[in-house]
């Protein structure tokens, strides 16, 4: 007598996007390029309507004024320990931040070569 076992199971894999904003200044430099050489390049492939290339241009210059306003403006305001470098522009980048950073530059450059 043979007795055969018939398991069935049911796999769905679906796909999500999953937004994850950035939380360092190191995080957000290569998103920040990323969009500049679109700007740049692409500008057609951002704006779906006149005038969103100038709202960007307005919440960028925004952007500028609160970092200015809020960036140190020497050394000695810095905290111990976090003394400035001039690669990140005067804070202190962890070894990881470092590579992340080394390798958008990298891609920047092959990017600039290819166009």
């Amino acid at each position: 007598m043979v007795r055969e076992v018939v398991v069935r199971e049911r796999v769905i894999e679906r796909e999500r996007r999953v937004s994850v904003t950035p939380q360092l200044v190191a995080d957000w430099l290569p998103l920040l390029k990323q969009l500049e050489r679109k700007v740049r390049y692409r500008p057609d492939m951002l704006a779906r309507r006149p005038g969103e290339l100038h709202d960007l241009a307005r919440a960028v210059r925004n952007l500028h004024e609160a970092a200015s306003q809020r960036a140190p403006t020497s050394p000695t305001t810095l905290t111990e320990g976090t003394a400035p470098s001039p690669k990140s522009e005067g804070y202190q980048l962890s070894r990881q931040q470092r590579r992340a950073l080394a390798r958008e530059q990298h891609k920047n450059r092959r990017y600039r070569t290819e166009i």
